[in-house]
Formats: structure tokens, sequence, C-alpha cells
């Protein structure tokens, strides 16, 4: 494709010669503001639209759906495994207790 790298590399204009007359040549064929169409004039509304404040409105109003099953914004399996961990807990911390204490002891 290319022999030589050197060939990619862009060339330094000379001193004379104008940087960016290349990209005004690209300009060229752009449309101007001139080309384009006039937009249409939209005129404002001379009443406003939609209700004003202090207007009665009748809107109906539903009713919120209610959450069954939700206490403590948990679900059910999510307290089942709270209950078992809460007993297994208490259950460990007892048995420490009442060895502690020498109320039990191991054999």
């Amino acid at each position: 494709m290319f022999d030589d790298l050197r060939d990619l590399q862009p060339t330094e204009p000379d001193e004379g010669e104008d940087p960016f007359a290349a990209s005004d040549e690209l300009l060229a064929d752009l449309p101007t503001a001139a080309d384009e169409p006039d937009l249409p004039v939209v005129e404002p509304f001379d009443e406003p639209v939609g209700p004003r404040f202090g207007d009665d409105i009748d809107v109906a109003v539903a009713p919120r759906p209610r959450r069954s099953g939700m206490a403590f914004g948990m679900t059910a399996q999510q307290r089942a495994v709270l209950a078992v961990f809460l007993f297994l807990d208490i259950a460990v911390l007892g048995c420490a207790l009442l060895l502690a204490l020498n109320k039990i002891s191991l054999p």
C-alpha cells in the first residue's frame, strides 16, 4: 500500500503559503444561511393552555394499594430467617453464660 511511511507524514507549508487555504476550499461547498428556507413565525397563545392556579380540578384519587405481609419492611421469608438466627444466637449465648457461671459443666 504505502512503500514509505514518510509519505504519510504531513508536509509543512511554506512561509508565504496560507496553512488554512485547504480548509477554506473544503468549506466552499457548504450551504449558507441565505440558502436555507425561512422558518414560520409562531405567535404566542392568546389564552393560557391548561388550568390556572386556584381553578377547581376534579381529579379521582386512586386508593393506595395495600401491601399485605410486610411487617418491619421484610417479607415472610426474611422474617423467618431472622427468627431462626435470633433463636440460635440466644441459645449459644445462654449456653456460654451457663458455662461461665458454673451452672452446667461439660463432661
